[in-house]
C-alpha cells in the first residue's frame, strides 16, 4: 500500500513540471527589406527587418549587421527584447529574456551620397543559444542587396577608329559619365556583314570593309558614341606541305593545310626565278637534277605567301641516326637533343620539322618522336629512328599566361615580353614570377587571377621588370596571368626656322652675322638640338659664318615611346662685299698724280683699262690716305684700280678703276736759231717762212 502511494505522488509530481520546448539545430532568421532598389543621391529609405521564424525559441542571441558603408548610411534603427549599437551595428538580446518568435530589430538605412551599384547587408551570428541548458544552435540569416541606380549622362568608347582581322576579334570599351552609373550599354554594327559585336563590344571581323560600332546607353537613343571598324583580311597561314619524293621523274604534290579551294601554287627551281609548274603537282625533270624545288602557295581572299622546299634530287642514302633523346622535358613541351644535320617529328603522321622543340602536349603522356638526317649535297634523306618520350607530370598547377600586343592576342610572344622565374605554383606555395618588356615595348597592364601576390603592386604603365610573389587562391586551379603589352610609340621631330616648319632635309640662308638657330618640336619628350661643322665636330652653339653645317634633333625616350633623332643639313652662303668706291685722281703732273684710297680696299695702277688679277700679289691696301705717285711716264693713260677683298662670309668685289692721263712735256726748236719773237703790234706773219719744230 505504501508502494502505490509513493507511486502515485511521483506521477502527480511529473503531471504539474513545465515542459521545456527546445530549439532544432539551427534556425534561420528571417530578413526582410522594403525596397529592392532605391535612386542615388536621394533620401529614400531602406528598412531591413530581423525576425524570428514561428516558435524558434531561442532565448540569447548576439549578432553584429554588416552592411557597405560605402554605399549605405545607417539612419535609424528600433528593437524588441534587446539592444542595438548603431557605431558597431552589434545587436545583443536582453538577459533573461527567451523569444519565441517577432521581430527582433529594424535598421534604415539611406544611400551615401554619392554611390551607386549594388550595396550588401548580411548578418554575422556570433551566439545562438536556447533550452535551460542554455544550449547553442546555429543561427542563420540570408543576405539582402539594395541596387543603388545611376543614370548616365554621357558615353564614349576608347577610340575612335580600330582595325581587326577578318574572322579576329577585338574589345571596344564603352565609358559611361559618371563611372558609376548603373545604366547598361547596348552595342550594334552597322553592317554585319562586315563586323559583328556581341552584347560585351567584343568586335568580330567578317570581311574586309569598314562599318560603324555603335554603342548606345539602353533606353536612351539620345546618349551614344560610334567607333569606325576596319576589317582586313588575315595573311595566308596554314602548313605548305609536299607530298612525293624529290627524285627523278617522280610527281610532287603540294597542299596547304585549312583551304579547300582556291590555292594557287607555283614551281621554282633552285637559282632561277622562272616559272617552272603552275599547278598543285609537279613532274621532277633532269634540269632539276642537284637542286632544291620551291613551291608557292598564294590565295586571293589572303595576303602573303606560303612557300614549301624539297630538298636537292637524286642523292645517296645514308644511315638512320641514333634514336632521339630529350634535352629537357615540360608538361606540355619536350625538347629533343640537336644532332647536326637532322630534322625531327612528333608522331607517325607528324610533319618534319627543323626545331627540336614540339609544344602543345599532354602533361604525363608519351609521344613517339622521330629523328633523320636532312639532305645534303651529297645524300638523301635518311631513314628515320624513333624513341617514346613522356612529358612531365603535372605535380602542380601551371600559370596560364595571356598575351596581348596593342589589344590583339599574341601567341607567340617571346618578342615583346620576357617571363622569367616559376611556371607553376603548387598547394600553398610560394613562387615568382618576374615580366620584362623587351625593347621597343612597355607593360600597359597586367593582371592576376586565382593567386595573392606579396610583392609591391607596380605602377602601370612601366618599361622595367616587375616581379609577382604569388600563392595560389584556390589551389585547385591554376593561377592566370594576363599580360597587356604596348609597343611604343615613335616620337615624330619637326624642324621650325622661326615660326616656319622645315619640311626638307636641307636649309639654306645667306650670311647676315645672326646665327643660324633652329627650334625642334617632339610629338613625345623635350628636344634639344646640337650644330656640327663639315667635320662633323661639335659646336657651342648655332653657327654664324658661312659654310655647312649639320644640326641634329634628339627627343629622349620615355616608359611609353622611343627615342628619336633627325638631322637638317644647313647651309649659310657667302655674300658679295659690296661696291667698291671709285678712286679720285688729283695732281696730275707729267710723270704722276695723286688717287684717293679706301680703308679695306685693294689698289693697283696699270696701263691697262682691263681689271688685273685680284689674286695677284700687286695689289697694295688701302689706308683712306690719298696715294701720290711720281714715278709714270708723261702723256700716258694711267687706270686707278680697286676692289672690296674677300673673307670667310664674303665675295669679293668688283673691281672698278678711274683712268687718267698724265701731262706731256714739250720743247721748241727754231729755225734758225736766232729768229727773234719780238713783233710789233699790227704787225703781221712775224715767222713767216720760219721752221718751228715742237718737241
Amino acid at each position: 500500500m505504501r508502494k502505490l502511494a509513493l507511486l502515485l505522488a511521483m506521477v502527480m509530481a511529473l503531471s504539474v513540471m513545465p515542459i521545456t520546448v527546445f530549439a532544432s539545430e539551427s534556425v534561420e532568421l528571417e530578413v526582410d527589406v522594403n525596397v529592392d532598389s532605391v535612386t542615388a543621391d536621394s533620401t529614400d529609405e531602406i528598412t531591413y527587418t530581423v525576425s524570428l521564424p514561428e516558435d524558434a525559441n531561442i532565448n540569447g542571441i548576439t549578432l553584429s549587421i554588416l552592411y557597405d558603408k560605402e554605399k549605405l548610411e545607417w539612419k535609424s534603427e528600433t528593437t524588441t527584447g534587446g539592444t542595438i549599437n548603431s557605431q558597431t551595428g552589434i545587436f545583443t538580446t536582453s538577459s533573461g529574456t527567451s523569444i519565441s518568435t517577432g521581430t527582433l530589430f529594424t535598421v534604415t538605412f539611406v544611400p551615401v551620397s554619392g554611390a551607386a551599384g549594388d550595396a550588401q547587408i548580411s548578418l554575422d551570428v556570433t551566439t545562438c543559444t536556447t533550452g535551460i541548458d542554455i544550449t547553442d544552435v546555429i543561427c542563420t540569416a540570408p543576405s539582402k542587396t539594395i541596387t543603388i541606380t545611376k543614370s548616365a549622362t554621357a558615353i564614349a568608347i576608347e577610340g575612335s577608329t580600330a582595325t581587326v582581322e577578318r574572322d579576329k576579334t577585338i574589345q571596344l570599351t564603352a565609358k559611361l559619365d559618371p563611372e558609376n552609373s548603373t545604366d547598361t550599354v547596348e552595342w550594334s554594327s552597322k553592317n554585319e556583314d562586315i563586323a559583328t559585336v556581341d552584347e560585351k563590344g567584343l568586335v568580330t571581323g567578317v570581311s574586309a570593309g569598314e562599318t560603324t560600332i555603335t554603342a548606345k546607353v539602353k533606353g536612351k537613343e539620345s546618349l551614344s558614341a560610334t567607333c569606325t571598324v576596319t576589317v582586313t583580311n588575315p595573311a595566308i597561314s596554314g602548313e605548305l606541305s609536299i607530298s612525293g619524293n624529290a627524285v627523278f621523274d617522280e610527281t610532287l604534290t603540294a597542299s596547304l593545310s585549312g583551304y579547300e579551294s582556291g590555292v594557287t601554287y607555283t614551281w621554282y627551281r633552285e637559282g632561277s626565278e622562272t616559272k617552272i609548274g603552275d599547278a598543285a603537282t609537279y613532274t621532277i625533270v633532269a634540269e632539276d637534277i642537284g637542286k632544291t624545288l620551291t613551291v608557292k602557295a598564294t590565295h586571293p581572299d589572303f595576303e602573303g605567301t606560303v612557300e614549301k622546299s624539297t630538298g636537292r634530287v637524286e642523292k645517296a642514302s645514308q644511315d638512320a641516326p641514333n634514336p632521339p633523346t630529350a634535352a629537357s622535358k615540360d608538361y606540355t613541351s619536350i625538347t629533343l637533343a640537336t644532332v647536326e644535320g637532322c630534322e625531327y617529328k612528333l608522331g607517325a603522321d607528324g610533319s618534319w620539322q627543323a626545331s627540336p622543340i614540339f609544344d602543345g602536349l599532354t602533361a604525363g603522356t608519351e609521344y613517339t618522336f622521330y629523328i633523320r638526317y636532312k639532305e645534303t649535297t651529297t645524300h638523301l634523306v635518311s631513314e628515320p629512328a624513333s624513341a617514346t618520350i613522356a612529358t612531365k607530370a603535372y605535380g602542380a598547377k601551371d600559370i596560364a599566361f595571356t598575351v596581348k600586343l596593342d589589344g590583339a592576342e599574341a601567341t607567340d610572344y617571346d618578342a615583346y615580353v620576357a617571363i622569367t622565374g616559376d611556371k607553376a605554383l603548387t598547394g600553398t606555395q610560394g613562387g615568382t614570377v618576374t615580366i620584362a618588356p623587351k625593347a621597343g615595348y612597355y607593360l600597359n597592364n597586367i593582371t592576376v587571377s586565382n593567386a595573392t601576390n606579396a610583392a609591391t603592386a607596380p605602377a602601370f604603365p612601366v618599361d622595367t621588370e616587375v616581379e609577382y610573389k604569388l600563392t595560389l587562391t584556390d589551389v585547385d586551379r591554376p593561377a592566370t596571368i594576363a599580360i597587356d603589352v604596348k609597343t611604343k610609340a615613335k616620337p615624330v621631330i619637326t624642324f621650325k626656322n622661326g615660326d616656319d616648319v622645315v619640311s626638307g632635309d636641307t636649309l639654306t640662308k645667306d650670311y647676315d652675322g645672326f646665327a643660324f638657330k633652329l627650334t625642334a618640336e617632339s610629338t613625345k619628350g623635350d628636344v634639344t638640338i646640337t650644330y656640327y661643322n663639315n667635320a662633323g665636330e661639335q659646336l657651342e652653339d648655332a653657327p654664324v659664318d658661312a659654310g655647312t653645317y649639320t644640326a641634329k634633333a634628339t627627343a629622349a625616350g620615355g616608359v611609353t615611346y622611343t627615342d628619336a633623332k633627325k638631322t637638317i643639313e644647313l647651309t649659310i652662303n657667302k655674300v658679295s662685299a659690296g661696291m667698291a668706291e671709285a678712286p679720285v685722281i688729283s695732281n696730275v703732273t707729267e710723270n704722276g698724280f695723286t688717287y684717293t684710297t679706301v680703308a679695306g680696299q685693294k689698289y693697283r695702277v696699270t696701263t691697262s683699262a682691263t681689271a688685273p688679277d685680284t689674286t695677284s700679289g700687286e695689289w697694295a691696301d688701302g689706308t683712306g690716305k690719298s696715294v701720290t705717285r711720281s714715278d709714270l711716264e708723261p702723256g700716258t693713260t694711267y687706270y686707278v684700280h680697286t676692289f672690296i677683298p674677300g673673307d670667310q662670309n664674303h665675295t669679293e668685289s668688283q673691281v672698278v678703276s678711274a683712268s687718267q692721263q698724265t701731262s706731256h712735256t714739250y720743247r721748241l726748236e727754231v729755225t734758225p736759231s736766232s729768229l727773234d719773237f719780238f713783233a710789233r703790234v699790227d704787225s703781221l706773219n712775224a715767222i713767216e717762212k720760219k721752221t718751228i719744230t715742237v718737241k
